[in-house]
Formats: C-alpha cells, sequence, structure tokens
C-alpha cells in the first residue's frame, strides 16, 4: 500500500528535521547529568552481559546473575529499577558503533522526534492537519520535551511506544478485529518496558473498552486479547524483575528519592495528590494555559472529550499514587492537553493568534532550555586517570556533587576500561568511618585513585589528607575536582561494595 504524504506533513517532517539537528547540535556543549550516567552504565552493562552470555554458551540464571552481581560490585549505580527498553536499543547501538554517550543522546533524541511524528499522526486522524500540527509543535517545544529529549535519558522510549499504541487503540475501536488489539497490547507492553508508569494507559484502555455500546462478549473479548499480548511480553519481565529484588529495591529507591528530594510521602498529606498541579509551572510557564484550555475543551463538548478526560484522570491519579514523583512525567497526562488546545487554536480561522502563541511559546521554551546547556570536563578528568591506573585496582570518589557525579565517573571508567575491571567506591560507602577505617579500606580493596570535588558536603578528604599524594586537578565554573595517589596501594582481591540506596553491603 502506498503511502502519500500532504504538503502539510512534509513541512511537519522538515520542522522535526531542523529539530532534530538543532538539538543534536548541544550535544557537545552538555556534560552528562546523573542519571544520563546511570542510563548509559545501565546500556554498557546490557551489551556486555548479552556478550558474555553468548560468548560463554552458559544461559542459566545462576551464570545470568553472578556476572551482574559482579558488575553491581565494580559500579554501585547501576540500578535495576529502571525498565531496559531503551538500555537494550543503546545495547544494540554501542555493538555496531561502539559505547559512546553520543550514541545514547541519539536514540533518545530518535525516540522523541518518532514521538512527536506519531503525536502528529494520532492528532491528525481525530482532528485533522490544522490542530496535529499545532498540538505536536506544544508537545514538542515544551521545556521539558527540549531538555530530556537532548540527552541521554530513557522516558520518550516509553512515550514513543504510548502514542503508538494510543494510534492502534483508536484504530482497534473503529474498525475491530483482534489483530489490532493484539498489535496495541504488544505496543502498550514496549511502552511498560520503556518506563512503567506508562503501563497505566492498560487501564485507561480496559475501562473504554468496558465502556462501550457494545455486546458483553464482544467487549470481553477485545479486552481480552489486548490484556494477554500486553501480558505474553510484561509478565516474563516482571517475574525476572521479582526474582532479581527488583520490586523491593524500588519500593526503597522510591521513598529515598522522596524523602531527599523533600516530597510529601503520606497518601494523607493534600500535596501528596496535588504536586503536579502546584509545581508543574515553575518549569513550564504555559502549564496552566494548557490544563485551562483541556478544562474549557472538555466544558464545551468539544469531539472525544469524555476519552481525553478519562485519559487524562487516569494518568494524574496513578501517577500522583507513586511516591516517586518527577515533573518530566507530566508529559504523559498533558498529551490530551496539547491535543485539545491544538484544536482550540487551529479553529481560529485567522493564523494570527495560533502564529503569535506558538512564537511566544518557542521563545519562552528555548529561553528556559538555552541556560540548562552547560560542560564539565568529567571525560577529560577520567581519561587522564585511565592512562595511569593499574589493572583490577579500585577509585574511591570522595564527593558525590554535581556536576562530578558518581554514576558519570563510572560510565567513563567503565567505556574506557572494557567492563568491569576497576571497582568504583560512592562516597556513601565512608560515611561515618574514622580516618583509620577509611585508609583499612582503602588497603582491603585496592584503591589507587581517589579523587574529591570541593564544595562537597562530606569532608572525608580532609581525615585522609596525610595518606595521599596530589597528582593533578581541573577547574571549570567555580569547581575544581582534585585527583589523588592513595600512598598505601596495595593490589587486593577485594570482591565487595557498598550500595547507598539499600544502604546494605554487596558481594561478588
Amino acid at each position: 500500500m502506498q503511502v502519500r504524504l500532504s504538503k502539510t506533513d512534509k513541512l511537519f517532517f522538515v520542522y522535526l528535521a531542523v529539530l532534530f539537528i538543532g538539538l543534536a547540535y548541544t550535544f557537545q556543549f552538555n556534560s552528562l547529568l546523573a542519571d544520563e550516567g546511570t542510563h548509559l552504565l545501565l546500556s554498557i552493562f546490557y551489551k556486555d552481559l548479552i556478550t558474555h552470555t553468548v560468548s560463554s554458551g552458559d544461559f542459566s540464571f545462576g551464570s545470568v546473575y553472578g556476572y551482574a552481581i559482579n558488575y553491581l560490585v565494580h559500579y554501585p549505580k547501576l540500578q535495576i529499577a529502571y525498565q531496559p527498553l531503551y538500555h537494550l536499543t543503546n545495547a544494540f547501538f554501542f555493538q555496531i558503533f561502539g559505547p559512546s554517550e553520543t550514541i545514547g543522546r541519539f536514540v533518545n533524541l530518535a525516540y522523541a522526534i518518532m514521538a512527536f511524528a506519531m503525536f502528529y499522526f494520532l492528532v491528525k486522524e481525530h482532528f485533522g492537519e490544522r490542530a496535529a500540527v499545532i498540538a505536536a509543535v506544544l508537545f514538542s517545544l515544551s521545556p521539558f520535551s527540549l531538555f530530556y529529549s537532548s540527552r541521554a535519558w530513557l522516558d520518550y522510549t516509553s512515550i514513543f511506544w504510548l502514542i503508538t499504541s494510543l494510534l492502534l487503540f483508536g484504530r482497534a475501536m473503529k474498525a475491530g478485529g483482534r489483530w489490532r488489539f493484539a498489535a496495541c497490547g504488544v505496543a502498550t507492553a514496549l511502552a511498560f518496558l520503556g518506563k512503567q508508569i506508562c503501563g497505566f494507559v492498560l487501564i485507561f484502555y480496559l475501562v473504554t473498552i468496558i465502556m462501550q455500546k457494545k455486546a458483553f462478549r464482544e467487549r470481553l473479548e477485545s479486552a481480552a486479547v489486548l490484556a494477554i499480548t500486553f501480558s505474553l511480553l510484561a509478565v516474563p519481565y516482571l517475574f525476572l524483575f521479582y526474582s532479581v529484588g527488583g520490586i523491593e529495591t524500588s519500593a526503597t529507591a522510591a521513598i529515598f528519592y522522596s524523602v531527599t528530594k523533600g516530597d510529601p510521602t503520606s497518601l494523607l498529606d493534600p500535596m501528596y495528590w496535588l504536586l503536579y498541579l502546584v509545581r508543574t509551572g515553575a518549569a513550564a510557564p504555559f502549564f496552566p494555559a494548557l490544563l485551562l484550555g483541556l478544562a474549557y475543551y472538555a466544558y464545551k463538548k468539544q469531539p472525544h472529550w469524555k476519552t481525553m478526560a478519562l485519559f487524562f484522570a487516569v494518568f494524574y491519579i496513578c501517577l500522583s499514587a507513586v511516591p516517586t514523583k518527577e515533573l518530566r512525567f507530566s508529559e504523559t497526562f498533558m498529551l490530551p492537553a496539547y491535543a485539545s488546545f491544538g484544536v482550540l487554536l487551529a479553529s481560529n480561522k485567522r493564523n494570527i493568534l495560533p502564529a503569535a502563541f506558538l512564537a511566544v511559546y518557542c521563545v519562552v521554551s528555548v529561553a528556559l532550555f538555552i541556560p540548562t546547556i552547560n560542560y564539565y570536563p568529567v571525560k577529560e578528568i577520567t581519561t587522564q586517570m585511565m592512562a595511569g591506573i593499574p589493572e583490577g585496582s579500585s577509585i574511591a570518589l570522595l564527593s558525590d556533587e554535581g556536576p562530578a557525579f558518581s554514576s558519570v565517573f563510572m560510565w567513563y571508567v567503565a567505556k574506557e576500561g572494557g567492563g568491569p575491571v576497576h571497582k568504583v567506591y560512592r562516597s556513601c560507602a565512608f560515611d561515618g568511618m574514622s580516618a583509620d577505617e577509611i585508609k583499612n579500606t582503602f588497603r582491603e580493596n585496592g584503591v589507587y585513585y581517589v579523587v574529591y570535588s570541593d564544595k562537597s558536603l562530606r569532608n572525608t578528604i580532609d581525615l585522609v589528607k596525610d595518606d595521599v599524594t596530589y597528582l593533578f586537578s581541573v577547574s571549570k565554573d567555580g569547581k575544581t575536582t582534585s585527583v589523588y595517589k592513595f600512598n598505601g596501594f596495595a593490589m587486593s582481591a577485594g570482591n565487595c561494595n557498598y550500595i547507598c540506596i539499600t544502604q546494605k553491603e554487596i558481594c561478588a
């Protein structure tokens, strides 16, 4: 079947191409953030795990689990709480082109551009080209989209598959057919494997199917096909996730991050449920206007208003129920707001109002995005360190504040070292220790380099300053990271490390 693109389709694709090039250009000016280091570290772990498993020929759970624990001992910033689809995509391209933060960012950006394109076609199918262009531009130029799509983040992997599943679901509801609901189930599972929160859309689908004015048997069959195909991919992953302690770790991490950020953790606290409404506007100034647009759209009972309101309600309630609240998660429940606002602006027959709004929207979003572009030379520091480090020795990071994040150091060490070769110890591993205890830990675990960034909340470096030799430091933007050599270095076969989130020691 030949697909014909309209003039509007082609112009929108040109816009996406320009957006892709513009955001890709910013890669070179941005140093890695903490979560980027974690996601890239997970990506190289999956690549090495698959390579090791295939080359050894041992596909048993014990072998895979043992290799994973050994990797965790070397790099204790690995987090199994994250869904694997983005990291597996990176691992595939790492295998072809080699591990690189640029590859990780290109993968996320490609998913984001595909998500914007899919959202355009989703809105176009229900509301026409004019509304689709406006809605998709609003989505693609939101402060969250500009910031997170240009980094090695996993969100847009799931958002792409979420929007794809919405497009497939709409067609299944309209035309019927088991295979259409099955395709939607697969896309929904992939969205879930991209990020857990996107699995909430299954609730929306099942409620929508049940509310249909069709025979009960037909509704039951549609719901069953969708749920079963979703489960074929999701259940095996959940079983594996449970087997390695992922559920317990995820719950611990959720509470840990909420407490650390000062977010409400009690279900009885009103802010627990209102946080997204109260705080998102600070990061996305047009958030209130878009929400009011959705409310007005529903009040006027415009086409598909019930479906859009239900989608918003399901995602808002479910996201609010999750202890970990990140403002960028609002992009999921804001999808109907972008669509409804696009429809409202498109209804203005003159182009002046939509063009003026989009121009102001673009200027404000870009103005918020530009100050986030900054570079700190962690890569250069690590490269210099790795040039002289003995094989099998360890590194102690005595600070973990930005922009010299421990996860970023671990990513570069894993990349330069070629896998789990050098153990890295985070600053939390030495909290509460005396000077002698720290030095003994260094000796027992073969610590060669000690790294410290000033302005740290910890003073651990002061406890060992007489037992280390200064090698070099790098300063930028008022932040100095110094590298020392531990004078008592001795090669050791220590095989344990400390995991900050669980506050437990783990051994290979």
